[in-house]
This record gives structure tokens, sequence and C-alpha cells, in this order.
């Protein structure tokens, strides 16, 4: 599985954006441009806009000018070439230790690369990989703001790639109906070979906005792929997504059976993600069945003891048997998670279910904040969990301050956006 093209003449267009940045942060107009580099001012501006493809000694005299150096080597450019293939078999094979080692060895060139016509298969490959893995304290926000500027100076797989970073990143940042968005652009252009590593999170995508009907088709179908190119841990994490499908429609009997199924190859092949996705909805099934001395052995057991989600996990047992001091306890912990202080949602959803239980802690307007906050982003990102767990706590609050013309409102308004939302 290669990348077709290395770089299309085009892609050259894209170093207008880093000429730009680099004059405004000298404070350099394009005229003063126009006059240490003798090149017109009109020239430099149909470059910096894209407008043209600039001749290799144009480029190289207008970076030079800004204390920058144009790379376009042969040696540069068929390394490119030599590693991006392997590159991408590796995430889409999910050998990221491997792939970390390919893309640490292209961030030692990276001021070259920066500053050639590899600059865009450079950037794919280096934010295709933090987007998969979610790596968080990246500028990938800044760098998709950048280049979606020239996307129309990409190679159709470029193209594809690209939209498959921002819809990861949507979903990084559980922003599900832009991320489905951006997985159907990509979808729609490149190399039919990459589909369905695509496919595979637009089905988490449409799994969280209760899409399940068609969430489970593309599921059936990309799980048999998966498993004809002998990708089984991919195909693992497909079948744990139709488990979370009959969680939510509450078919336990149909999720026990495919947990087997994982946990067979996870324990077998000592998959640590799979073994822990297991046990995440293992015990969301037991809490649910009100079984909780069950579900505390099951949190107990999972690899990392110290992640998030067995935090939240450990948060809700508490919350669900009014253990209000240990509760208490795991609320301060969780807070301190740098992970959740970045967060938009874990830090509000668990203050917000604190407060209704521990009347000491309870902050009246901070929490109706609070609450309609989460109403409306859950909303906003078509996020189904928290539409749900939201305005249930809201209808809940306008319930015990008897405000019944209100409850209804909201129950109306709850209503109607499922009903939109679940169509889209």
């Amino acid at each position: 599985m290669a990348i077709k093209s290395a770089y299309s003449k085009d892609n050259l267009k894209v170093l207008g954006i880093v000429i730009r940045s680099k004059r405004l942060e000298l404070n350099l107009s394009l005229r003063d441009l126009a006059n240490i580099t003798k090149i017109s001012h009109t020239l430099i501006s149909n470059i910096e806009k894209g407008k043209l493809v600039p001749a290799s000694n144009t480029l190289r005299d207008i970076l030079n000018a800004l204390d920058l150096e144009f790379h376009d080597s042969e040696e540069l450019l068929s390394g490119m070439r030599e590693t991006r293939h392997k590159m991408i078999v590796a995430l889409m094979n999910q050998e990221y230790d491997a792939a970390k080692v390919i893309l640490d060895l292209l961030i030692v060139h990276e001021d070259k690369y920066l500053f050639s016509p590899q600059l865009v298969n450079y950037l794919i490959l280096k934010y295709l990989y933090y987007a998969m893995v979610n790596v968080q304290d990246t500028d990938i926000d800044t760098m998709i703001e950048h280049y979606s500027k020239m996307i129309d100076f990409y190679g159709p797989v470029q193209t594809q790639m690209f939209y498959f970073i921002i819809g990861l990143n949507h979903l990084n940042n559980e922003r599900y109906n832009r991320s489905l968005e951006s997985f159907n652009q990509a979808l729609s252009i490149g190399d039919k070979e990459y589909d369905i590593f695509i496919k595979q999170y637009l089905v988490v995508s449409k799994v969280r906005q209760y899409q399940f009907m068609d969430a489970y088709k593309i599921a059936k179908d990309i799980i048999k792929e998966f498993e004809t190119r002998t990708i089984y841990i991919r195909s693992m994490q497909v079948k744990l997504q139709i488990a979370r499908i009959y969680y939510v429609i509450n078919k336990t009997s149909d999720i026990e059976r495919i947990l087997n199924q994982v946990r067979q190859f996870a324990d077998k092949f000592q998959v640590k993600d799979l073994i822990e996705e297991i046990y995440l909805i293992e015990a969301a099934v037991q809490i649910r069945a009100k079984e909780y001395e069950k579900a505390e052995e099951t949190v107990c057991k999972m690899p990392d003891q110290f992640s998030i989600p067995v935090a939240l996990h450990k948060f809700k047992l508490a919350l669900v048997q009014n253990q209000i001091s240990i509760m208490t306890k795991l609320y301060k912990e969780i807070l301190e998670y740098p992970d959740v202080k970045r967060h938009y949602k874990i830090p509000k959803l668990i203050t917000m279910q604190i407060m209704h239980k521990v009347p000491a802690l309870y902050d009246e307007d901070e929490y109706l904040e609070i609450v309609n906050f989460l109403c409306k982003k859950s909303v906003e990102n078509n996020d189904q969990d928290i539409i749900g767990i939201s305005y249930n706590y809201l209808l809940d609050y306008y319930h015990r301050k008897r405000q019944y013309k209100k409850a209804m409102e909201v129950a109306e308004e709850f209503l109607h956006n499922k009903r939109i939302l679940q169509k889209l």
C-alpha cells in the first residue's frame, strides 16, 4: 500500500503559506520583500495565495530573503518516497512503535521538509500518526487551519488523507457529527484501498451518534475485509463497536458473545487496548444490572489502573452506590489528570454529578450553568450519550424546583433534538 504520488507541482503552491507566515513574522510588507528579492510584489502575492506554481529559483530567492533555505535535492525527495510506504503500512496495521521510529527519522529533517516540495507529504505522515494515536499537546489544529486553505493543490490521495486527519481530530475531540462529515469527504476521493481504515473510524462516529443501522452494516462489511487482509486487531476493534451498539439497545447475551470472541484473541496475543475495552464494556453492563461487586472486580482487572476510563468507572460505581466519601475523593483525583483538565466535557460532567449528590458542594448557579452547557455542547456535537445524561439532569432540576411548565419545555426540546440528530 503506497501513496501513489510523491508530490505534484501544485504542492509547491502550498509553500505560499510558509512564505506569508514568515514575511508577517518579520513585519515585512509585500513591497518590502519585493525590494529585497527584486521580484514583483504582485508575483509574490500570487505565490502566497497559491494562484500559480512558482519556479524553483523564484522560491529559493524568496525563501533565502526570509532566511529560509529551499530544499529540493533528489536525495531528500527519494528519501521520502522510500519511507512513506512503510509509514502508511505501519499505521494501518497498528504497528505504532514502528511508525514512531519512522516518524522520528523524518522529524530529524523537518527543517528541510517544511521548505521543500515534500511539505504536504511530510505533514500528512506526521499528523496522521498524531491523530491515529491521539497524541495530546500537538499543533494539529493549527496545521489543519493553515493547510486547509491550500487543499485544492493536493493530489487525490493527499486530499483523502488530509480529510481523514481532520475527521480523526474531530473524533478525538468528540465532535462526532463533524468527524462524520470529514470521513465521508475522505471516502469520496483518493485510493479505495484506504477506505476500509477510514470506515473503521466512521463506524465509531456513527455509534456515538446512535446511527446504529448504518454503523452495524458498515461494521459487518469491514470486519470481513480486515480478516481477509489478516488485520485481526482492527477486526476485533470493530466487533467491540458492535458490542457497544448491543449495550445501548440492551442485548446482553449478544454483548457476552462478542466479548468472549474478542477476549480469546486479546488474551492469546496480549493486546492491552482490547483487554481494557472488554473490561470497560463488561463493567458498564454489570453496573446497569446493579451487580456492583462484580463491576468492582472487573474494574480492578483492567491493565492500567491509573487510566482515565478506570477512574471514571470507579467514580460511577461510587455514584450509583451513594458512596459519598469515595466519590468525593475520586472526583478530586480525576480533576488533577492533565488530560481531564484540558477536556471540555469530563470536568463539567463529574462536577454536575457530584453536586447533584452532595449538598455541601452544590452551587445552584454553577450547577445550572454546567447542565445547560452540557446540553448545548452535546447537541452541537451530536454526542448522544451526553444528550441523554445532561437533559435528564436538567429535567430533574426543574422538577425539583416545581417548575413543571419549564420541565415540559425541556422534555420537548430533548425529544426534538433526539429526533433531528438521529436522522443526520
